[in-house]
């Protein structure tokens, strides 16, 4: 129970983390800073100069991954962010964007059936169905493209955030549980480092000119620092619950989210709460709940075959323990 309850508590810490990094997107969105990748670059440069310092310096273990896992890694989770941002660009309904995102957990699910060979029971499939409603609910409700004009592109951008961040969860809980707690600050410093190359490169190509357009005013700054933090924060949250846990009930945690947002929106943005929301809240949590209530889901091996250390035996008891 005590595990259980963790994971529930953890989980929520990251879910509030995302709506904060949500809120200030939509802040700055709001003031026209429209550069997604140099908005997200000074967030892998920071978990790049906290973790992959202590890793090098201190000389810690390795998980002997080949680069290459790095480099795909790093890619995908910076495109993840990148298209996150910029399906918040232009007019769009927040509220059917977070229904587009929570797409990710089918796909974490479909992913960590297809890859790592996962099996769930029947009480998983009835938890997540339970829990996607939710977001199902609050998507078909908000859902309005003649009010919205930017929605469609906006739907598309989070459609592709919602995958790439299912297999960057799907990577990143593949490479904590392969060593010690020395493998979540090498994964975190790995992917600041690779994630920070690819935003890099996008910005030199694709986004000076709009940098320099960008009004950059103390609100502005203030925000991209706390969106910044925000983000800091969760990637550290996240690489300590994938250790323990499994992306699937990552994202289910995550779903959550929508709790957060109602409570910004309506004190930041003078919004309105509609009753939809609470029953969507409610169905994400009942979800969260019964998933998370019985045991974890057994993996038959996987497609990546051993790339470095194995599993460490007290990762996996720690993950098997009812």
């Amino acid at each position: 129970m005590e595990r259980k309850t963790a994971y529930i508590v953890c989980g929520q810490g990251i879910s509030l983390c995302f709506a904060l990094a949500l809120l200030f997107t939509q802040l700055l969105s709001r003031s026209n800073v429209t550069s997604p990748a140099f908005q997200a670059i000074f967030v892998y440069l920071l978990l790049a100069i906290v973790f992959a310092s202590i890793f090098y310096f201190r000389q810690l273990p390795s998980v002997n991954f080949p680069w290459w896992f790095w480099c795909i890694l790093g890619f995908v989770d910076a495109q993840a962010n990148y298209c996150f941002i910029l399906a918040h660009r232009g007019n769009v309904n927040f509220a059917s964007l977070a229904g587009i995102l929570h797409l990710t957990v089918p796909f974490a699910m479909l992913l960590s059936f297809l890859v790592l060979h996962r099996r769930y029971t029947l009480h998983h499939l009835v938890g997540t169905f339970i829990a996607f409603t939710g977001s199902l609910v609050i998507y078909f409700t908000y859902n309005d493209p003649q009010e919205y004009t930017d929605q469609g592109k906006g739907n598309f951008w989070a459609l592709l955030a919602s995958l790439f961040y299912a297999v960057s969860n799907l990577m990143s809980e593949y490479a904590v549980k392969h060593g010690s707690f020395d493998a979540n600050v090498e994964c975190l410093g790995k992917i600041g480092i690779t994630g920070a190359v690819s935003l890099a490169l996008q910005i030199l190509f694709f986004e000076r000119d709009t940098i320099a357009t960008v009004n950059w005013s103390g609100a502005n700054i203030l925000y991209l620092l706390c969106f910044v933090l925000a983000m800091f924060v969760l990637y550290t949250l996240l690489n300590i619950f994938l250790r323990v846990a499994e992306s699937l009930l990552l994202n289910l945690s995550i779903l959550t989210t929508d709790t957060f947002n109602i409570i910004f929106n309506y004190i930041c943005f003078s919004g309105s709460i509609a009753f939809v929301y609470w029953i969507a809240v409610g169905l994400n949590f009942m979800g969260t709940i019964i998933y998370s209530s019985c045991d974890p889901p057994h993996d038959d091996g996987d497609v990546f075959g051993e790339l470095g250390t194995p599993p460490l035996d007290k990762t996996i008891e720690i993950c098997s323990t009812p």
